[in-house]
């Protein structure tokens, strides 16, 4: 602001501020009361309708948060059960099959357009069950298709074995999973039984993928469903147990996941919606996603919104914290601004214009003093005027020719009292 706006404001002020002390003086301190008993009323009410705009703006602004948080609970779910379809079908494949190549697995995936429909897998797979007395032939085999460094790892004696030996796409990434033992690790082990056992499509914890490299490490969870021999019965969990001949699984890093399955949304960049996921239980051990990685956001903050929605998956809980920081609720911005601005401004100008009215029926009042004294004391000289006057003086009605007024000269002259003339 240069320094004529800031001179033509200071004379705007003095201005105002003249015209208002000129109005206190002429008003009562009465009516000075009653206009300011107006201005408390009106700034009362400007408050109270300022914080019914915030509350049904923050109101309405809260239910469109919740809805943007439930319809992204829906889309992972929707994608997680779409996910588990791909699987189930994968399954049936290989059980229909019986004995599968490795060609027509890289087929099949293929004529799904799986990395095309549904973003987000890093790869899917399937892992074969070798008994301990089959594993050295199975490398051998693998071996002989063009895989001399094959190998079953991590090594180590073990009654059983369960090697990826199918996983495509087959990108370098994904070719650090070829051979590996999947039951060699606890989490995934875990699924995997709860998988053969229920016959239903299972997540794993949080895991760090053997596809990870040194370079942009993500968390990451897979997704298994066992897959059982042709022809044998599964009616119940002990004849899954020998029915199973191995799981097909898609595995995800929880980075390109959820932009697979959200995109990269204005919605997290823009208006800062933090959108975190952890797995059974909110700890930072448990963090899966993050996706202000880069600028968290406290979501212990009272004064930001904060929703947390479970979501289940197959007996897999995961937990979706939904954080907007303070900075984006702020009370007095847009409308709300407008309406406590406007509401000052109204009460000021009503104030005004109380002490306008109520002095000019000030002055109206003291004009109406001054003619009424005027027109006594006009009245008071005519009269004695009249009385006091040397000539003649009488006060005839024209119609009615009745004297209605004399003078002393004229009592005299008449020799009758002036009572007697009129």
């Amino acid at each position: 602001m240069n320094g004529n706006k800031l001179l033509k404001l200071e004379v705007y002020y003095n201005a105002m501020m003249a015209n208002l002390q000129n109005l206190l003086k002429i008003t009562s301190s009465k009516n000075v009361l009653k206009a300011f008993l107006i201005l408390v009323v009106g700034i009362i009410l400007t408050l109270m309708y300022t914080w019914y705009t915030y509350f049904n703006i923050e109101t309405r602004n809260k239910l469109e948060y919740n809805e943007i948080c439930n319809d992204i609970k829906t889309k992972v779910e929707l994608r997680l059960g779409a996910y588990a379809m791909v699987l189930r079908n994968g399954a049936a494949f290989i059980e229909t099959v019986d004995t599968i190549t490795r060609e027509q697995w890289e087929k099949y995936n293929k004529k799904s357009y799986i990395n095309k429909n549904l973003l987000g897998i890093q790869g899917v797979g399937f892992s074969l069950i070798i008994p301990k007395e089959q594993l050295k032939k199975n490398i051998a085999q693998i071996q002989s298709e063009g895989f001399p460094n094959y190998t079953v790892y991590p090594t180590g004696d073990r009654e059983l074995y369960t090697s990826i030996i199918y996983i495509e796409p087959f990108t370098e990434r994904n070719k650090r999973a070829f051979g590996y033992d999947v039951f060699s690790e606890p989490v995934r082990r875990k699924a995997m039984e709860l998988a053969r056992d229920s016959n239903t499509a299972i997540l794993t914890g949080k895991l760090l993928l053997v596809q990870e490299t040194a370079e942009n490490v993500q968390a990451g969870t897979i997704m298994y469903m066992p897959v059982y021999k042709n022809g044998m019965p599964i009616n119940n969990i002990g004849q899954r147990k020998v029915a199973v001949k191995g799981w097909v699984s898609s595995v995800y890093r929880m980075d390109d996941l959820m932009e697979g399955i959200l995109g990269r949304r204005d919605l997290f960049q823009n208006n800062k919606i933090q959108l975190e996921i952890y797995d059974e239980s909110v700890s930072e051990n448990s963090l899966l996603y993050d996706s202000q990685k880069k600028d968290s956001l406290s979501h212990k903050d009272s004064k930001s919104r904060f929703v947390s929605l479970p979501l289940e998956f197959n007996g897999k809980k995961w937990i979706l914290v939904f954080t907007q920081p303070e900075q984006q609720v702020v009370p007095f911005q847009g409308r709300v601004l407008i309406v406590f601005i406007g509401g000052v401004i109204i009460s000021l100008l009503l104030f005004f214009l109380a002490l306008s009215i109520f002095s000019t029926l000030s002055r109206a009042k003291i004009i109406a003093k001054e003619l009424t004294k005027d027109i006594k004391e006009s009245e008071e000289r005519f009269k004695n005027m009249f009385n006091n006057h040397a000539s003649i003086m009488l006060l005839i009605e024209p119609e009615s020719g009745k004297i209605i007024g004399a003078n002393n000269a004229a009592s005299k002259f008449y020799e009758y009292t002036i009572e007697e003339l009129c």
